[in-house]
């Protein structure tokens, strides 16, 4: 994964002279250097935006394939086989006999799951926007 944050100026679009200046950069070793028309110059602007645009989405899509690992190891930390499945009406029942209902312990549950899917989600989507 790239430390790379991309910002506004990696969102600007990019420019004739940005394309003209790659293109000086890339082909310094050519001598000579080809003629270049308005439309080739715009082709390559074209490209570098669309290289741009790529990069910067590979960045995010990094970012979250590591979330949903996450997410992932974390679901697989409680397998059926070491957590088998109960009998959710004898529970209730027996939770019910202590004055607790199993949808109370059930939403709970939920409420944290979520709480913690949801910040990892969050942190990773926060990763990708641009500086403030």
């Amino acid at each position: 994964m790239t430390n790379h944050q991309p910002t506004q100026a990696d969102r600007a679009p990019v420019t004739n002279l940005d394309a003209l200046r790659f293109l000086e950069s890339a082909c310094r070793n050519w001598d000579p250097m080809p003629p270049l028309t308005t439309d080739d110059i715009g082709d390559v602007r074209e490209e570098l935006q669309r290289f741009r645009i790529a990069a910067i989405e590979a960045t995010g899509v990094a970012e979250l394939r590591e979330a949903l690992e996450r997410i992932e190891q974390w679901a697989s930390a409680y397998p059926v086989e070491a957590f088998p499945e109960p009998d959710f009406d004898r529970a209730d029942e027996l939770l019910k006999a202590g004055g607790v209902s199993l949808g109370a312990i059930s939403a709970s549950n939920m409420r944290h799951v979520l709480s913690g899917v949801t910040g990892i989600v969050r942190a990773a989507l926060q990763s990708q926007e641009p500086p403030k």
